[in-house]
């Protein structure tokens, strides 16, 4: 679990590599694939202000959301849900949870251009 710190995706960001070394962000970019929807779901466990500082308890809001303190992904309102009042493991079967999911995956894609990821 040590190399989802930092959202790793590739083997080459934490092979070979002291896995107690967790504080050292070694991840490369991946582009988004272009024909693939991308979205998130996040929850915290108080509203703002607070909820922004603590998140869900194991991951905060700006990094759930994609706007993490080293890279941005740009995530449109719609393709996201921030829950406030919620703790991480309310991820697993949350009824506006499954609502959002079941809306993403039987709606139609509309073509767009892949967001670019920045660092």
């Amino acid at each position: 679990m040590k190399d989802l710190r930092f959202g790793s995706c590739r083997d080459e960001d934490w092979r070979d590599c002291d896995p107690d070394e967790f504080l050292r962000d070694r991840c490369h970019e991946m582009p988004f694939l272009p024909r693939a929807a991308y979205h998130f779901v996040a929850t915290t466990i108080a509203p703002p202000p607070l909820g922004r500082v603590v998140g869900d308890l194991l991951v905060r809001a700006y990094s759930a959301t994609g706007a993490g303190k080293n890279r941005s992904l740009p995530f449109a309102s719609e393709q996201g849900l921030l829950l406030a009042g919620a703790h991480h493991l309310d991820l697993l079967n949350h009824p506006s949870i499954y609502a959002k999911l079941c809306q993403w995956l039987t709606s139609a894609p509309t073509p767009r251009t892949p967001p670019v990821v920045s660092t």
